[in-house]
């Protein structure tokens, strides 16, 4: 079970990074129009 709790861990921290740099990307092409 403490396998299946770090894949998570890991799963959440890359969709947050999905989000962070997706956010980015919205800003950035927020600022360039």
């Amino acid at each position: 079970s403490r396998i299946s709790v770090m894949k998570t861990t890991q799963l959440f921290k890359h969709v947050r990074g999905l989000c962070d740099s997706w956010s980015n990307n919205i800003r950035a092409a927020a600022d360039t129009k």
